[in-house]
């Protein structure tokens, strides 16, 4: 059998095209050539680590999170920390010992003076008298005392949030009842929260009202009520209110919003109709399409699966990722990995004004969705679990990863004439997740191509984040129901791309197409030039030579490979990065000031090193201003490239003006963006002559083309007879 890609997702997967040649359905279970090493802590390692952790003699003065107030120690997160690189790769490659298990450990420390948020790496797993903890902030953080300020809340700090949220509304609840249509409680209310937390000095959050729904209609349930608390003290007492907003003016405390609105200042405006919300759900309506009535059309393998898997391999954390990455039994990719995602907003409000998520800080991976069966993904897919830890507990989602074989409904490449005719058929191999954070449903895909293409696709669906609708904010955004408006926002993710092609050492070449005036030998003294293009070719020397951002008209193409690997024509073995749509981050300012730099261009390249193996962290998000991962210290000191282990970190996305048609969602096909890594000059040819699912015919001595089926019995398909049109139409 030929391997054409093998590759741990946290689930070992070896994607073989291997023809069968009867109806016999053979199962796609197949035994991993090695022990995972980048899959994610298993149910065991998690408990027993967490009962390590918590006992006294390990000093950590720690509570069960459950139990622990603001002046306390609790566990916040544990993962697994991937081993180095070179440590995995003498694994992988030349028979060395497996690399350790370590755990990367996060606890807050409110118990400290003055409280911060430690990072730990803890091992070695299973836990025995070898395992140790150490400090682990110092080696990969830039700043690694992260403040108490930057953590997420728990339950005591929750119940103590709405405690002060609660006595605020309550207040000014007989205004809220005349304003917006009920008096204040947490039955009639939920509340949008944006952070605000600078440089984690101060925790000074917006707050939005919405009008409580027992469903998904909540996101068109905005009011344009805000008010600005300050939760930045471990002692409650002192947490108190900022402001309210309403109608485009502040106050500085409930008495004078109170006074405005007995004396009658405040102007009312048209309140949110939860009368019927059916509009904003996704129920069916309107009549039935002609055909409409049948099951739609779906994909079908004759002979059974033609991928093989180990389940017990599997791995996700901040999202699903691949590594060891190889195409016909040679290493592509050591890691592709999802590293952030940012959604940048704007609008005339304060919770639209001050919106730019960096969804790793929500959780993106813990948000991994349970796949709705037959509709999220191909009917015959492989369905994998993940587990992980979230507030003290082991957590196990089934069904968060798909993966099938994919028929494009084109073929890979073609071509007829007279004289021969041939036709490869297209398919890739989809390896598929879904992550909901909050309002939005994030598509990932990575598709592996029978010829050695590699292509990362992102699709955002969901609920628009929607802003109560004001007129004079009306450039921010699109109005999509009589008291709602989308707002503008773009959807920036980034990946790290750790590519190894013919090995480690890499270089980064730039191909560019130029104009020339060219006067040849053979032309005649009179004739003029020929103006004409031509390849410019350069290999970019350091780091800051390679921060690239696609041209508009594709004039450059980008290569890495490596230049003292060639093929038969003595050009360096290389893979191309195609961009497909893709776009970076062109707003910073105060609430993106330094904690996404790695999407301010379409992609960077830098030395790999150990201790810069994420462009982000957990923390950025809340840290804008001195994130513990400030990326720009990746390529500052401007290191060598040439022939160096490199990678690469780019971004895909799209910007979102909103539009009527999001009502209920976004859909997919609308906001999308994918990148792809292609084989260029890897081979000698294209690398998927060996392919049997082909069609080739070649004319005979009285033209006919006679046809090969290379050992497919074609009439295993099950296809359904053409339909044949008539010549001319009645």
């Amino acid at each position: 059998m030929n391997l054409l890609f093998l590759t741990f997702i946290g689930i070992s997967l070896v994607f073989a095209l291997k023809v069968r040649q009867s109806n016999t359905y053979t199962s796609p279970i197949v035994r991993a050539p090695k022990v995972n090493p980048f899959k994610e802590l298993s149910n065991d390692e998690l408990t027993s680590l967490n009962d390590w952790l918590m006992d006294p003699n390990q000093s950590l003065n720690l509570k069960v999170i459950d139990q622990a107030d603001l002046r306390d120690n609790y566990i916040d997160s544990i993962e697994l920390w991937q081993p180095n690189k070179e440590d995995a790769i003498k694994y992988l490659d030349q028979g060395g010992p497996k690399p350790n298990r370590m755990a990367k450990v996060h606890i807050v420390n409110g118990a400290d003076k003055p409280p911060i948020i430690k990072t730990l790496l803890v091992g070695p797993l299973p836990v025995s008298s070898d395992t140790k903890v150490e400090n682990l902030a110092d080696k990969i953080y830039h700043n690694p005392k992260i403040p108490w300020n930057a953590k997420t809340s728990h339950p005591a700090e929750n119940i103590e949030r709405s405690n002060i949220i609660s006595k605020v509304f309550g207040a000014i609840s007989p205004a809220l009842n005349d304003l917006l249509g009920a008096p204040w409680s947490f039955n009639n209310y939920d509340t949008g929260f944006v952070p605000n937390n600078g440089d984690g000095s101060f925790r000074h959050p917006w707050v939005e009202l919405m009008l409580s729904q027992n469903n998904s209609a909540m996101w068109f349930a905005y009011t344009g009520f805000f008010a600005q608390f300050d939760f930045s003290n471990q002692d409650t007492s002192e947490w108190k209110l900022l402001k309210l907003v309403y109608g485009n003016r502040k106050w500085n405390s409930t008495d004078s919003f109170m006074n405005d609105f007995e004396s009658g200042s405040i102007r009312a405006s048209p309140k949110v109709n939860l009368t019927d919300m059916q509009w904003a759900l996704r129920s069916v309506k309107g009549n039935t399409r002609d055909l409409e009535e049948l099951p739609a059309p779906r994909a079908y393998s004759p002979n059974g699966p033609r991928y093989r898997i180990d389940t017990a391999e599997r791995y996700v954390k901040q999202g699903v990722g691949l590594y060891d990455v190889r195409f016909k039994d040679e290493r592509i990719a050591y890691e592709i990995t999802l590293q952030d995602a940012i959604s940048n907003y704007g609008g005339s409000d304060p919770l639209q004004a001050y919106t730019a998520y960096l969804d790793r800080g929500y959780g993106m991976g813990t948000s991994i969705t349970t796949m709705i069966r037959n509709y999220d993904c191909s009917h015959e897919a492989t369905y994998l679990n993940v587990n992980y830890y979230e507030s003290g507990n082991n957590r196990v989602k089934n069904d968060t990863i798909c993966m099938f074989e994919h028929d494009l409904q084109k073929p890979l490449s073609r071509h007829s004439q007279s004289s021969d005719s041939g036709s490869t058929r297209g398919v890739a191999f989809e390896i598929r997740s879904i992550y909901t954070v909050g309002n939005y449903d994030y598509l990932l895909s990575f598709l592996l191509y029978p010829e050695g293409s590699i292509e990362i696709e992102v699709a955002a669906s969901g609920y628009l984040q929607t802003t109560y609708f004001d007129p004079f904010g009306s450039s921010y955004g699109t109005r999509v129901s009589s008291t709602s408006s989308g707002s503008i926002h773009d959807h920036v993710i980034t990946f790290k791309v750790d590519l190894d092609i013919a090995g480690k050492e890499n270089s980064i070449e730039k191909r560019q197409v130029v104009v020339s005036e060219d006067k040849f030998d053979w032309m005649d003294d009179d004739e003029p030039p020929v103006r004409q293009k031509k390849i410019k070719s350069s290999v970019m020397n350091r780091e800051q030579d390679a921060i690239i951002d696609w041209d508009g008209n594709t004039s450059s193409l980008w290569l890495i490979g490596n230049q003292n690997s060639t093929n038969t024509y003595g050009y360096p073995r290389s893979y191309r990065i195609i961009p497909h749509s893709v776009i970076h981050n062109i707003v910073d300012g105060y609430k993106m000031e330094r904690n996404a730099k790695f999407a301010d261009h379409h992609a960077f390249v830098t030395v790999n090193k150990d201790n810069e193996r994420s462009a982000s962290s957990f923390f950025n998000a809340f840290l804008p201003q001195r994130p513990p991962v400030d990326f720009t210290k990746f390529y500052e000191d401007n290191e060598m490239i040439r022939q160096q282990d490199l990678t690469l970190w780019c971004s895909v996305g799209f910007r979102h003006i909103p539009r009527a048609e999001d009502v209920p969602n976004t859909l997919f096909i609308a906001a999308k963006s994918s990148l792809s890594f292609s084989p260029f000059n890897y081979g000698n040819e294209t690398l998927s002559r060996d392919l049997r699912n082909s069609y080739y015919a070649v004319a005979d001595d009285n033209g006919h083309l006679l046809a090969k089926d290379n050992g497919i019995d074609l009439e295993e398909s099950c296809s359904m007879p053409a339909f044949n049109t008539p010549d001319r139409l009645t």
